[in-house]
């Protein structure tokens, strides 16, 4: 039944911006903004289709996927569940939040303010997926995917278990960052942002598959590989 629902969720939520595409946006809209927040870049409002429909097809892709799974990859369902749902709602919250921003025909925006909210973005979803790294197991879709890690249960472990506190610490650096620099007003509020990115290619990525290489070796070939 949670299958269905999240299937019924992002169909749903296709079928709506795609009629707020057709009905509210005009031909021609904004579809980047450069780091000054000023609209660089114009395009068609079909554009928009992909947020649209991108949900709708993971969760068919998933669906599909995890008739193929052996039962071994399926002793994980409810994390990798939980991490499949999550992308679609980050998908439909952009799609929905850009569509709305491309709609109104904004041609500067509040740099100090966008700084803030992505960067807000940025920490939340650095703790959500690092919340959901130390309770997975070996998957087709989420975590440290690396040779290292997928040979061996006992890397897989080690690696996501600490680069899950790890990436919480981060993600909680960045919520931290993102409110102090928004009180104090910087010059250049777009380095906040850089920043708040930098942060999270570190804890979510750099950090994590450093830690998979390193535990990979040290426990070698105590698993099947998952691919």
């Amino acid at each position: 039944m949670k299958n269905k629902s999240e299937l019924i969720i992002s169909a749903l939520s296709a079928f709506l911006l795609t009629g707020f595409i057709v009905n509210y946006m005009p031909d021609t809209v904004p579809v980047h903004y450069g780091i000054s927040g000023n609209a660089d870049r114009y395009g068609s409002r079909w554009t928009f289709l992909v947020f649209a429909c991108a949900p709708l097809l993971i969760e068919l892709f998933h669906m599909w996927r995890r008739t193929k799974d052996s039962e071994e990859v399926k002793r994980d369902e409810k994390s990798e569940r939980r991490t499949v749902m999550s992308i679609e709602y980050v998908f439909i919250l952009v799609g929905w939040g850009t569509a709305v921003l491309a709609a109104s025909g904004a041609a500067t925006l509040n740099t100090r303010t966008v700084s803030f909210f992505t960067s807000l973005f940025i920490g939340v979803l650095l703790i959500g997926i690092s919340n959901v790294y130390g309770k997975t197991v070996r998957n087709h879709y989420f975590g440290i995917r690396i040779p290292q890690t997928l040979r061996s249960d006992v890397a897989w472990r080690k690696t996501h278990r600490l680069s899950g506190y790890i990436g919480v610490g981060a993600g909680f650096v960045v919520l931290i960052w993102a409110v102090a620099t928004y009180a104090i007003a910087p010059k250049e509020p777009s380095i906040v942002m850089l920043v708040s990115m930098l942060v999270m290619l570190l804890g979510a990525a750099v950090v994590p598959t450093c830690l998979g290489i390193y535990y990979g070796h040290k426990y070698p070939g105590t698993g099947s590989d998952v691919r």
